[in-house]
Parts: C-alpha cells; structure tokens; sequence
C-alpha cells in the first residue's frame, strides 16, 4: 500500500525495476545481510541498465513513512524486498 499510494509498484524481478531499495536483514545472531539482488543490480547498471539504487532510508523519506510502516509493507510481499519498478 505504501509503494501504491507512493506512484511505484514491487516486482520480484531486478530487470524489471528501475529503483533498487538496497537494505539489509538483521541475522539472530546479530549479523547484517544486505540482500543478494543488490549483486544482480549493480551487474544489469554495469550492462546499460538504468537503475538507481536507494537506501531503505531514502525510500522512507520519498514515501513519507516511518521504518516501522516500510518494514510491514515488506513483510506484507512475503519476506521478499529490494526492488521497485
């Protein structure tokens, strides 16, 4: 709802995107992941491809939301984040 209301849509696909949201996931054991799509990101832009990449953070401040409400809008697509079209 977040994305909607924001004009962007979530797709699975990094080549179908043209905003990455690049975040990170906290382990239980307190490591940070950032997400592996990130990788595929950066080769598609080194290709040609325009895509911007954004920090979770910066995401917030366009949607005028919190973390909090972006994090459940990501649980809200099953786990899965990190790219907008």
């Amino acid at each position: 709802r977040l994305l909607k209301r924001g004009g962007a849509r979530y797709t699975p696909s990094v080549k179908n995107c043209n905003v990455f949201v690049e975040y990170c996931v906290r382990l239980k054991n307190g490591e940070e992941v950032y997400c592996s799509k990130k990788d595929e990101a950066q080769k598609l832009i080194g290709k040609g491809k325009k895509i911007e990449i954004i920090t979770a953070e910066e995401l917030c401040e366009i949607l005028g939301a919190t973390e909090k409400d972006l994090s459940a809008s990501v649980k809200y697509v099953y786990g899965k984040a990190g790219v907008l079209s």
